[in-house]
């Protein structure tokens, strides 16, 4: 069985990996509290531009900007 210890190079590594998932966690969360939970988009079914705009800021665009960085 191969059981290989954690080099020092992959520490870091990890380390960023866990860093970058968290603070992409926060930017969604504050894209919500702000596109949806402070204007309660989901509560008005006549409110469609602004169901669109959370969407594809929220989802879409914060998505496309992680895969880049």
């Amino acid at each position: 069985m191969y059981t290989a210890r954690m080099s020092t190079a992959t520490a870091p590594n990890t380390r960023r990996a866990l860093t970058l998932a968290f603070v992409l966690y926060l930017l969604w969360v504050f894209a919500t509290l702000l596109l949806e939970g402070r204007i309660l988009t989901f509560q008005r079914p006549e409110d469609i531009g602004a169901r669109l705009i959370y969407a594809l800021v929220a989802n879409v665009l914060i998505g496309i900007g992680a895969r880049h960085w």
